[in-house]
């Protein structure tokens, strides 16, 4: 994946679009790592179908992720 400047990404209107198994989620999961290595970086994340479970913690959140 290129260099991305996250302060460009984060002033802007954001959207990934892809087929199935195109790396939706992959791309959002780097964009939201990133977010979170910030000082004061925050996200939520509404997560009906239960992709994003262990992105910082494991789904049950007794540890990190692996």
């Amino acid at each position: 994946m290129p260099a991305v400047n996250l302060s460009d990404i984060l002033t802007e209107r954001l959207a990934i679009v892809g087929g199935t198994g195109s790396g939706k989620s992959y791309t959002a999961r780097v964009l939201v790592e990133k977010v979170l290595e910030q000082p004061h970086g925050r996200v939520g994340i509404i997560d009906p179908t239960g992709v994003w479970h262990g992105l910082r913690v494991s789904a049950y959140g007794k540890r990190a992720a692996a």
